[in-house]
C-alpha cells in the first residue's frame, strides 16, 4: 500500500544508523502491535512517516526534543493514549480536538503556555498530566466539568 512512505526526518538521518534503524523498526512494529515507540531518538516534531499511521492507538514519543504537535495529529484518529513526557513542547495544534478517543494524554516536563480549548472538547479524556509545565490559562476554562484525574 501507499502508506508509511514519507522518508524520515532530517534529524533522525542525522543522528546516524542507530536513530535511523530505531526509527524504522518502530514504523513496522506498530502495523502489529498499533502502538508506536520512539522514545529518546532526537525526534523535533510529529514525522509524517508517523502521522500516516492511522491505525495507530498509542503513540509515545516521550524523551525527544519536539517542539511543537502539528495538525497532522488530527489524522491519527484513532489515538487512545499520547505519551510526550520531557519535551520541550511550546504549541499544540488545536487539531488534537479531533482525537475523540483519546483517553490519556501527558505532556510532563515540556514548555507549554497554555494548552488548545479543543482539548476540553475530548469525551474520552480521563488522564491528563502536565505538571513541569509553565500553564497560566487555567484549566477551569478548559474543563467546565472537571476530570477524574487531572495531575
Amino acid at each position: 500500500g501507499g502508506e508509511g512512505t514519507a522518508p524520515p526526518p532530517a534529524e533522525i538521518v542525522a543522528r546516524g544508523p542507530a536513530s535511523f534503524l530505531a526509527f524504522h523498526k518502530s514504523l513496522e512494529e506498530s502495523w502489529k502491535s498499533q502502538t508506536v515507540q520512539m522514545q529518546g531518538i532526537g525526534l523535533k516534531g510529529l514525522p509524517n512517516a508517523v502521522a500516516e499511521l492511522v491505525k495507530v492507538t498509542v503513540l509515545d514519543l516521550s524523551h525527544n526534543e519536539i517542539e511543537e504537535i502539528s495538525d497532522r495529529i488530527g489524522d491519527m484518529y484513532n489515538l487512545r493514549e499520547i505519551d510526550l513526557t520531557d519535551n520541550r513542547i511550546t504549541r499544540i495544534s488545536y487539531a488534537i480536538g479531533q482525537l475523540s478517543a483519546m483517553t490519556v494524554l501527558r505532556l510532563n516536563q515540556n514548555q507549554l503556555n497554555s494548552l488548545p480549548f479543543s482539548i476540553g472538547n475530548l469525551p474520552a479524556m480521563r488522564t491528563l498530566e502536565l505538571q513541569e509545565n509553565n500553564l497560566e490559562s487555567p484549566l477551569k476554562e478548559i474543563w467546565p466539568l472537571g476530570t477524574e484525574q487531572v495531575i
